[in-house]
């Protein structure tokens, strides 16, 4: 659990976050969920906005050969004006596939989106695809 306070010229955010996760068969499945709870204060004419988002976020995730998992994710977003009045709920699920070696890593993933806005109580459908590659370099820290 933490708490991440920002502070800027025309904006000021305060977030909550609760992460747990919950490993079995020595590491090879792996349960996550994330709570996150962010309050933002936006400079206005007449003084600070102020706005809401609660999101969650839940996975099961199996490494079914050597470096590589493949895992199934669910996201629950909703956005509040004036932090208390429930202006909308995005929902995604989808499956993810992810390559880990010993300097990078890759993660592809296919979702699909559905949006609900409540004051038109409107719902729409998307399928989102992403794909993200992360490079990381390690120094050689043994000496001769």
């Amino acid at each position: 659990m933490y708490f991440e306070p920002t502070l800027g010229d025309n904006e000021k955010e305060v977030e909550w976050k609760i992460i747990l996760q919950k490993n079995w068969f020595e590491d090879r499945l792996v349960w996550a969920l994330n709570l996150d709870y962010e309050v933002e204060f936006e400079k206005a004419d007449n003084g600070y906005e102020r706005d809401g988002v609660f999101e969650w976020f839940t996975g099961i995730s199996y490494r079914f050969v050597r470096n590589w998992s493949a895992s199934l994710e669910f996201w629950n977003h909703h956005e509040f004006a004036d932090a208390t009045v429930h202006e909308h709920a995005a929902y995604f699920i989808g499956p993810t596939i992810h390559y880990a070696g010993e300097r990078w890593w890759a993660l592809a993933s296919a979702t699909n989106c559905r949006l609900a806005r409540l004051s038109a109580m409107k719902v729409r459908s998307s399928l989102r695809t992403m794909v993200i590659f992360s490079v990381t370099s390690r120094k050689n820290t043994t000496s001769d």
